[in-house]
């Protein structure tokens, strides 16, 4: 679903123009003039979302740089970054790159980290009271 055909507007469209044709829409599709019929219902539903998101200018660069991704399907993520696609028929990432991961913390990490901060901790202790001596 685009937000911009939904509320028929141009993606150039401002603030104006985008409250004006949500006012046209909501009036045409709300749920009070529309008692019963969920069809106004869903469309009234798609218009509010609509609005809420291009009303918005953060949601607004959101919504535009996520279509702008979308758009351009010869370029995949895999975890050191893009890579150009051989053609239109690959739908996969390459099998030689590493699927994307998210970072996780293991428990041997963990207590590896702590190993060491408790002996530096015990070597400045030493340290202390070797000069206070």
């Amino acid at each position: 679903m685009n937000h911009y055909e939904v509320l028929g507007i141009s993606p150039k469209a401002n603030l104006e123009e985008i409250k004006a044709a949500y006012k046209r829409l909501a009036f045409r599709y709300h749920p009070d003039k529309n008692f019963g019929q969920k069809e106004a219902e869903e469309e009234f539903k798609k218009i509010n979302e609509a609005y809420i998101t291009l009303s918005n200018l953060r949601l607004r660069k959101q919504y535009d740089e996520k279509k702008r991704l979308q758009t351009a399907p010869d370029y995949h993520y895999h975890h050191g970054g893009l890579y150009r696609s051989m053609g239109s028929f690959q739908t996969k990432q390459p099998k030689h790159y590493p699927k994307p991961h998210i970072f996780e913390t293991k428990k041997k990490d963990i207590d590896f980290y702590l190993f060491w901060l408790s002996l530096g901790i015990i070597f400045l202790l030493v340290g202390i009271l070797m000069f206070k001596i």
